[in-house]
C-alpha cells in the first residue's frame, strides 16, 4: 500500500486484507495524517474475514481479442441490480459518457476468502450488477463473467497481457427491456409503422385522426359483417345452447379467444370518458374486422348507452 500525496485507487482494496489490533481496517489517509505529526505507523495483521479483494472497474465498450475496447456514447443513470453482501464498496459516475476523459466509469471492490470464491463472486456480480446507460449496450460485462469463468483464467494459466486473447469475447451485447424499448418500440412510438403516422402535434382528436376516422367510417358502412352464431341467437333463429356450442368449437379451433373493450379504453384520451361519440363506429370495427382476427365478443356498458342517449345518438 502506497502512502504518498496521490493515493492509489487500489488502497481501498488492499486495506481490507489488513487490520489493526482493534480489529479497524487500515485507513491510508488517516495513516498519512499521523506519520506526518510524528505517529509511529501502526502494526497491521492480517485481516480475519477477508483473504481475497477485487479492484473491479466498470467501462462502457466492446473489448476484442487484441485488447482494445471500442468505448460506446451513452448517458449513465446509475447501477442496477440487487444489493450485494460481498462488496463493500461501489460506485458509478451518473452523466453523459466522456470520449475524451478517464474511460473508466467506476468500480467495485468486491471480498471473498479464496480465489475460487472470488471467481464465483465476480460471476455473479457481473451477471446481477450493471449500469444503467441511456444508449448502446456494450458487452464488458459479458466478458467479464466470461473471464472469471473460464477454467484456464482460475487455474492462474493465463497472464494479464494475454487474457484477452484466451478468452471468449462477445460479439453481441446482451439485450434488456430497455434495449427493446428505445431501439424498437420508442421509433414505432414517434415514427409510427408507416410513414407520417407518428406523433401528431395538435391537440386530440387531430384533423389526421378525424380524416382517418371518416375514412374508416365510410370504408365499414360499404362492408356487412358476417352473421355469427350469436347472430341467430339475437334474432332468436337458435338457441342458447347452439350458441354456446358454437362458441366452445371457436375456442378450441383457435386455442382461444379475445374480447375487445375498445371504446372504454381507447378513446378515454379524447375528453370523452363514456367513449359515447365513437361507440357505434367502434363497434362496426370488432364485427368486421375483429370477427376476421378471433374476436369472440364486443363489450359495451350502460355508460357508453346512456351517454350515447344524453348525446343524442340512435341506439
Amino acid at each position: 500500500i502506497e502512502c504518498n500525496r496521490r493515493p492509489q485507487v487500489e488502497n481501498e482494496a488492499l486495506a481490507l486484507l489488513q487490520q489493526d489490533a482493534a480489529g479497524n481496517r487500515r485507513y491510508t489517509f488517516a495513516e498519512l495524517i499521523m506519520r506526518a505529526s510524528g505517529v509511529p505507523a501502526p502494526v497491521f495483521a492480517d485481516s480475519d474475514s477477508t483473504k481475497v479483494v477485487l479492484h473491479a472497474r466498470w467501462l462502457h465498450g466492446n473489448p476484442d481479442s487484441d485488447g482494445n475496447i471500442a468505448y460506446q456514447p451513452g448517458d449513465i443513470q446509475g447501477m442496477a441490480g440487487p444489493r450485494l453482501d460481498f462488496v463493500p464498496a461501489e460506485l458509478m459516475a451518473p452523466g453523459e459518457i466522456s470520449f475524451t476523459s478517464d474511460p473508466q466509469l467506476g468500480k467495485a471492490v468486491i471480498t471473498a476468502n479464496s480465489w475460487e470464491e472470488m471467481c464465483d463472486r465476480a460471476t455473479l456480480y457481473f451477471t446481477l450488477r450493471k449500469p444503467k446507460v441511456m444508449g448502446p449496450s456494450s458487452t464488458y460485462a459479458q466478458t467479464m463473467y466470461n473471464l472469471f469463468t473460464n477454467a484456464e483464467f482460475r487455474a492462474g494459466k493465463i497472464a494479464s497481457n494475454e487474457t484477452f486473447k484466451k478468452l471468449d469475447i462477445p460479439v453481441f451485447p446482451t439485450r434488456g427491456i430497455a434495449n427493446i424499448l428505445q431501439d424498437q418500440v420508442a421509433p414505432v412510438l414517434v415514427k409510427g409503422y408507416r410513414p407520417g403516422e407518428g406523433v401528431d402535434a395538435d391537440r386530440y382528436p387531430t384533423p389526421r385522426v378525424n380524416s382517418a376516422m371518416a375514412e374508416l367510417q365510410a370504408k365499414l358502412s360499404q362492408e356487412a359483417p358476417r352473421p355469427t352464431p350469436f347472430t341467430s341467437f339475437a334474432r332468436g333463429t337458435s338457441s342458447y345452447e347452439d350458441y354456446i356450442a358454437a362458441l366452445r368449437e371457436q375456442l378450441a379451433r383457435q386455442g382461444g379467444g379475445w374480447v375487445t373493450v375498445a371504446p372504454r379504453d381507447t378513446a378515454q384520451q379524447g375528453n370523452d370518458s363514456e367513449s359515447a361519440s365513437i361507440s357505434e363506429i367502434s363497434r362496426r370495427n370488432a364485427e368486421i374486422w375483429g370477427e376476421k382476427a378471433g374476436c369472440v365478443a364486443y363489450e359495451i356498458g350502460g355508460a357508453q348507452y346512456q351517454a350515447g342517449l344524453i348525446r343524442g345518438f340512435d341506439p
